[in-house]
């Protein structure tokens, strides 16, 4: 079986922040999908990416301060 895959990349330039990047790696383990469509949603997931503004680039960074911080905001919406 042959894969599809490829890269999206969006990139905005943002006043007092410089320039964020969004990289997006996509792979389909079918020879059958659109390497267009594929790349619609890459840009699409990337382009969400940029506008979320992340903190932190992956679940490892994350410091156990900011999750237990998360966590009261929640517990108070819950209530």
């Amino acid at each position: 079986m042959r894969s599809e895959g490829l890269l999206s990349l969006e990139m905005k330039w943002k006043i007092g922040l410089g320039l964020i990047a969004g990289l997006v790696t996509l792979e389909a383990d079918d020879s059958n999908v659109s390497l267009d469509a594929l790349q619609r949603v890459g840009s699409s997931i990337a382009m969400h990416m940029v506008a979320a503004k992340p903190l932190f680039l992956s679940k490892d960074l994350v410091p156990s301060e900011a999750i237990e911080s998360e966590r009261e905001i929640l517990k108070t919406l819950v209530i």
